[in-house]
């Protein structure tokens, strides 16, 4: 069990020096979403996030729902993502709901809210979840329809945490005092220490920069080894055995996102980099086969045929097919001249 904090700017300037020798994490207040599309930033969420991650504190943050409807919420969690800008966070982002404004929707529409959050949320490589204290947990959301995925943290400010369900986090009061702090401030137990990502060694990743990275935009590889997240820490078996890298992740377990959504891998799983291949090799009228079944535009497709036909080449686009007729276009990187 771990012991941490979560803030806003109601507690001003924090000293996270001091406060980092009693507290093992921290979850940030980053804003609020609405309905009326306006998405407010926490006066304290910019110098308090780049404190943590500069003093190595494990950090997570919450977004406080105003949205009454799922529509609502799902387009100002997108904005709310975008303004993320591909942060490093150590713990999940949480959907916090406390307000009486959204309880009339009822349990099936706030339920709905928080699933289409984590969708969201874990679309971008992050680890999603929901803070509620327990009357909201038993009356006006269903976790029970939760994925697995989804950390669930629980407010009760009571000797003991009497959530029935599984949960991550106990925030036990909201009255604590912590050196660093000026005034009272949230204090939470943190049950299950998985959903702190950490390297190998044991300790915080650091926000590591893509140049540090093995792998770039572009490269195509091969990997053993496959996870649903960028924070997932359980391997799949993978279906597809090879991929594009579409986008980085830096300073997350898993940081190569292949092919735009087939899955995420790490330099652990990656086995080789197909990414030698190149156009000054393939022509027009060139017998090929496909070594990573994925076409130009980064979707997978069906590969029935041990050799293909350069149909046309432009650049790095290929156009593959049997004789005259077209299958594909395709990243040259994919194929090899037969």
């Amino acid at each position: 069990m771990l012991k941490g904090i979560d803030v806003s700017g109601s507690q001003r300037n924090i000293d996270w020096a001091t406060v980092k020798k009693d507290n093992s994490f921290a979850i940030l207040k980053m804003g609020n979403i609405y309905d009326d599309e306006k998405l407010y930033i926490d006066s304290k969420f910019e110098r308090n996030y780049k404190e943590c991650q500069r003093l190595g504190i494990p950090t997570g943050i919450y977004i406080y729902n105003y949205c009454n409807s799922v529509e609502a919420l799902k387009k100002e969690t997108k904005e709310a993502l975008e303004y993320l800008e591909d942060r490093v966070l150590q713990m999940p982002i949480y959907l916090d709901f406390e307000d009486e404004t959204i309880a009339v929707e009822g349990k099936d529409v706030l339920t709905e809210q928080c699933i289409q959050f984590a969708k969201l949320v874990q679309a971008e490589g992050y680890r999603a979840g929901v803070y509620a204290n327990l009357d909201w947990f038993e009356n006006y959301l269903d976790a029970s329809k939760f994925d697995k995925s989804i950390s669930v943290w629980v407010a009760q400010y009571y000797k003991e945490c009497e959530f029935k369900g599984t949960y991550d986090i106990w925030q036990y009061t909201n009255d604590g005092k912590v050196n660093g702090i000026s005034g009272r401030v949230d204090m939470d137990y943190l049950y299950n220490e998985a959903i702190i990502i950490k390297n190998s060694d044991g300790q915080i990743e650091e926000d590591k920069d893509e140049t540090t990275l093995k792998y770039k935009v572009g490269d195509t590889v091969s990997y053993n080894k496959i996870y649903s997240s960028s924070t997932s820490t359980t391997a799949l078996n993978p279906l597809i055995k090879s991929g594009k890298i579409t986008k980085i992740y830096p300073g997350t377990h898993n940081p190569y996102l292949i092919n735009n959504g087939t899955g995420f891998v790490n330099d652990n799983c990656i086995t080789t980099n197909t990414s030698s291949s190149s156009s000054s090799t393939i022509k027009k009228g060139d017998k090929v086969k496909v070594i990573n079944a994925v076409q130009y535009d980064g979707k997978s497709f069906a590969k029935y045929y041990d050799t293909y036909d350069v149909i046309e080449i432009d650049g790095d686009r290929a156009v593959i097919g049997i004789g005259n007729t077209v299958t594909c276009a395709i990243n040259v990187k994919n194929i090899q001249k037969v």
